[in-house]
């Protein structure tokens, strides 16, 4: 399973033992070969040493696949998807989050 580079958190010896990961694979391994964020989060998390298999793929619902099951009740939606990808918002309506369609650019939310 892929993991989302772009969203994703633990508590704080996991966390800052994958940035600790990927810091290190940015400047050595992956050094000079443009945007590897995706990759090198993956296999941080895989093959790192910071985190057990278990605890890993334990949450599947946190957020949705990328660019798949963009309409499941994930906690995070990844907007990286067919229908979504560039036409949505994120917007705050009462005391909920919602997608909503694009109408020029998405307002910034304050929370």
């Amino acid at each position: 399973m892929q993991l989302s580079a772009g969203v994703w958190g633990g508590n704080y010896k996991i966390s800052k033992c994958i940035l600790d990961c990927m810091a290190n694979q940015f400047a050595t391994t992956v050094k000079g070969r443009g945007n590897c964020n995706m990759p090198v989060y993956n296999w941080c998390v895989y093959f790192g040493g910071c985190t057990e298999k278990n605890t890993v793929e334990d949450k599947p619902d946190f957020v949705n696949p990328y660019r798949y099951e963009c309409r499941r009740n994930h906690l995070i939606i990844h907007n990286k998807c067919a229908d979504t990808e560039h036409v949505t918002c994120l917007v705050k309506l009462g005391d909920k989050l919602v997608l909503v369609r694009k109408k020029g650019k998405c307002q910034k939310i304050l929370l």
